[in-house]
């Protein structure tokens, strides 16, 4: 009983705010370095490289999060109830605000890269079609 008391209140435990942004630095700078070791990327000079990242990081950090092993999409999920029971006078967990629209967005967003299920080799060729498609940056 008391057992089942406590793992009914895991779920109702308050992650503080700076969890969430972590989690979202650690999956961005894995996408960026990732990206910077990338074999036909890396060719390119740093400032060609820093050009293409400013314009792809978002893709790259979608990619990248629909693979992580923490569920990205869960902790959406639960970011959007803690705001929902802020509203409602509870104690705050995170300092943002993701709207309804947009929760669902990233999460349809992260489910669909997940649903293409790739390995890791068609998992560094995707993040390959992302950093060296033609048409994406005028000039380079």
């Amino acid at each position: 009983m008391y057992l089942q008391q406590n793992l009914c209140s895991l779920s109702e435990i308050v992650i503080p705010g700076e969890f969430y942004h972590e989690i979202a630095a650690q999956i961005l700078l894995v996408s960026l370095r990732q990206a910077r070791r990338n074999q036909h990327f890396c060719i390119l000079s740093r400032s060609d490289q820093d050009c293409i990242l400013r314009h792809v990081w978002s893709e790259l950090f979608l990619l990248h999060a629909a693979y992580w092993p923490i569920d990205v999409s869960a902790l959406i999920r639960r970011t959007n109830n803690t705001d929902h029971i802020r509203e409602n006078g509870a104690k705050a967990a995170t300092s943002s605000v993701i709207t309804n629209s947009t929760s669902r967005l990233l999460r349809r967003s992260l489910e669909l890269c997940q649903n293409l299920q790739l390995d890791a080799v068609e998992l560094s060729l995707m993040e390959t079609l992302i950093l060296c498609r033609k048409g994406k940056i005028k000039g380079i």
